[in-house]
Parts: structure tokens; C-alpha cells; sequence
């Protein structure tokens, strides 16, 4: 838990700073399930394991114990589901902007132009002969 919840939130922020400045409706639903998921694990996910960490040492598995289980459970399910579909918009998005990439359309894409470059000449390489180039 020490090293989860910051990993968690750099994630989130990097994913937040990488966004900024996209318009769109699958960036702000992005968004918006981002803001749920990250209130359901601070509200919902870490109290409830510490509550359920210190029943379970006592132990204590009573009505409350198997109450909070399970709402930590169905809170859970409802983060890998917002997550699996913040996945698959990232995937469609990433999509579609290589294919505009690709074909040279869409707004606020980096283009890049590709200059010739020039060789300088090279000396022809004597394979016949037994000298060393020295450094």
C-alpha cells in the first residue's frame, strides 16, 4: 500500500498532464471515469482495507467484516470495468491518431518534414593491402 497508492497517483497525473490541452468526448469521458475511479479507491478501496486488515488480525469476521467485503469487492469490479473501458478508448484514440499521422490529416499532429542528407565522400576501402588504420 505504501508503494501502491503513490505509484497510483503519478500514474493518473502523468495520464492528466499527457491530456492536456485533447478535446474530445472519449477524452473527457476519459476523464470523467478517472475522477470516479480515483474517488473510489480513496473513499471506497483504502478505508475498506484497512478496516478489513484489522478485523481479519483480530479475528473478527462478523456481519460489518462481510458487509464491507463485499461493498470493497463490487468497488473493485466497478474500477477494472471503468479501467478496461478507459483502455479500450485509449486504444482507439492512439489508433486514430497514428492514422492521421499516417495520412497527413488532423488537428495538432506533429509533422515532421524529412530533409536529404549528404554524405561526405568516403575513402574506398584497400582490401588487397595489410595496412592498419591508425586511430
Amino acid at each position: 500500500m505504501v508503494l501502491l497508492i503513490p505509484a497510483m497517483a503519478a500514474v493518473g497525473g502523468s495520464g492528466f498532464a499527457m491530456g492536456k490541452g485533447w478535446r474530445g468526448t472519449q477524452i473527457e469521458a476519459k476523464r470523467l471515469r478517472m475522477k470516479f475511479i480515483g474517488g473510489n479507491g480513496i473513499l471506497i478501496l483504502i478505508p475498506s482495507a484497512f478496516f478489513l486488515a484489522s478485523r481479519a488480525q483480530a479475528p473478527n469476521f462478523d456481519g460489518w467484516f462481510y458487509t464491507v467485503q463485499t461493498l470493497e469487492i463490487l468497488a473493485g469490479v466497478t474500477n477494472l470495468f471503468l479501467l478496461g473501458l478507459n483502455m479500450r478508448d485509449g486504444i482507439a484514440l492512439a489508433r486514430r491518431r497514428k492514422k492521421a499521422a499516417a495520412t497527413g490529416t488532423g488537428k495538432g499532429l506533429l509533422r515532421l518534414s524529412v530533409q536529404p542528407v549528404t554524405l561526405a565522400p568516403c575513402l574506398p576501402l584497400n582490401t588487397n593491402s595489410t595496412q592498419r588504420l591508425s586511430p
